[in-house]
């Protein structure tokens, strides 16, 4: 009789736990849905989206000596904040600002831990470049150094994101000196370049 009420005892236990874990992932998927739906994650991914790309169409303007050079005065306040001023980036970094604080007192966003952020901005990220399932293992083929490349620009604008996020200048801080927006806009140029790169390295590696 002990036996059958210490198992039945278990049971419940494992039973109550098991539950407790489905509603902890339930709720943690709930509250990721909630934040990809709201208006704050929506508006501050089209203002940094449309950062990072004007940046990337500059970038691409300029020659690989020139784009170096860049990337050498990622840390120089003084150069970026020339830039931004002579390229016309001003009024989108003011809107991707005011969205990073709009973002940021959205309370279901605060309240997901980083591994969850990661994975929104990386769907959100993949959602944008629409990417398509993996092909089967064995030999390369052109779809599947794509997809590498599309899995690597997702990364790119998913990490760029999360610095933009990680900045603490705010409204007080004259836009021009913000030198973290800045230097997720010079990253994510420098991580699409190396994606691209990566990307014909694997189509001259496919074999004929």
């Amino acid at each position: 009789m002990n036996k059958l009420i210490l198992i039945a005892s278990a049971i419940v236990i494992i039973t109550s736990i098991f539950l407790g874990i489905q509603s902890c992932e339930s709720n943690d998927t709930d509250s990721v849905a909630s934040v990809v739906k709201s208006d704050e994650f929506i508006n501050f991914s089209m203002s940094t989206n449309t950062l990072f790309e004007k940046f990337l169409e500059y970038t691409n303007s300029l020659t690989d000596e020139e784009f170096d050079n860049l990337m050498c005065h990622i840390n120089d306040e003084e150069y970026f904040s020339d830039l931004i001023n002579k390229a016309g980036f001003e009024n989108d970094i003011k809107a991707v600002k005011k969205n990073h604080v709009r973002l940021l007192n959205n309370k279901e966003y605060m309240d997901l831990k980083i591994d969850e952020q990661i994975d929104l901005f990386k769907h959100d990220s993949e959602e944008k470049l629409k990417i398509f399932s993996p092909t089967k293992a064995g030999t390369t083929t052109a779809d599947e150094c794509m997809q590498r490349k599309l899995n690597d620009y997702a990364w790119a604008q998913t990490t760029a994101n999360l610095t933009v996020i990680g900045c603490t200048c705010m409204a007080e801080i004259v836009v021009a000196a913000c030198l973290c927006y800045a230097t997720a806009m010079a990253n994510y140029a420098n991580d699409i370049r190396l994606a691209d790169r990566a990307y014909e390295d694997c189509i001259q590696g496919i074999k004929p």
